[in-house]
């Protein structure tokens, strides 16, 4: 019997039926899903219980990536310069909150000074004669609290005296620090011009120290007296003469009138009573513990 091309034929015996192709006279089988491999393995096997199995390449499409989402590209790049500009902005509020305290710290330190309310302090400066020292009255800006005072005192003392009065600091001394204690005692601390510059002579060396001792226990009422140090440190005396291991109460002794006339006897006697007070101050000075 012969059969056309692509027509088929159901024999049916009972409730069996066996479909078969006219063209090539295979029988339909599907594969088990146990043999079954990955639809994107580039080597598979083809199972066949006639044949042996037999390795056939599959060329399978190269896997698709998923395209990103615009939207969450653009939030990232938002969050990251968001970051950014957040950090610079952070930064310069600091800088700028740190000038701002700076200039109100400089704004209470000129408030605490005075500038806008001099007062009349009293300095000692050496006489024209050269054989004492001379009060002398000038403005300054005042401070308010007793070291801020006691600083201001010493500046203006340690500078330039008027004419034609004489320094009694040689020229370059500077104030290094001060400390002010609860008992009264105030501790000045110079730099080494003080005796590395000193003329010397125990008149000179004696001007240098009350003047300074004087200035500040008149000017500030919380001081009683004064110790100088010299580099941070303890000094016998500046140039052998005025014992400086202990603090010095105030003494106008060596404070004379610069309108008073004396002759020149006078002159002389109170320049040697002078040197022998100096030399005896400096013998019997106590000395620290």
């Amino acid at each position: 019997m012969h059969f056309k091309s692509r027509s088929r034929t159901s024999l049916s015996f009972g409730k069996l039926s066996i479909v078969y192709r006219c063209s090539n006279r295979r029988k339909c089988c599907h594969i088990s899903r146990y043999y079954r491999q990955p639809a994107n393995a580039r080597y598979a096997l083809k199972p066949n219980h006639r044949q042996s199995a037999i390795v056939t390449i599959l060329n399978s499409p190269p896997p698709q990536f998923k395209r990103r989402n615009p939207y969450f590209i653009a939030l990232g790049v938002v969050f990251v310069v968001g970051t950014i500009i957040t950090v610079v902005a952070l930064t310069i509020i600091q800088q700028w909150q740190s000038r701002s305290d700076l200039a109100s710290a400089n704004n209470s330190t000129s408030d605490g000074l005075g500038l806008n309310d001099p007062l009349e302090v009293t300095l000692f400066y050496v006489a024209e004669n050269g054989l004492g020292l001379v009060e002398h009255s000038r403005d300054v800006a005042y401070g308010s609290t007793p070291l801020v005072r006691a600083r201001t005192v010493i500046e203006y003392q340690l500078g330039d005296a008027p004419e034609p009065l004489g320094s009694v600091f040689p020229k370059g001394t500077t104030l290094r620090s001060l400390y002010l204690t609860d008992s009264g005692n105030a501790f000045v601390d110079l730099s080494s011009e003080a005796t590395a510059e000193h003329t010397g002579g125990s008149l000179d060396e004696l001007f240098t120290v009350y003047s300074l001792v004087n200035a500040l226990a008149i000017n500030v009422p919380e001081i009683n007296a004064v110790q100088i140090l010299i580099n941070g440190s303890e000094v016998d005396t500046l140039a052998g003469h005025i014992d400086l291991r202990q603090p010095l109460e105030p003494s106008m002794q060596w404070v004379i009138d610069p309108n008073a006339n004396t002759d020149t006897e006078e002159t002389e006697d109170s320049e040697e009573s002078i040197e022998l007070d100096t030399n005896q101050d400096s013998v019997a000075a106590p000395t620290n513990s």
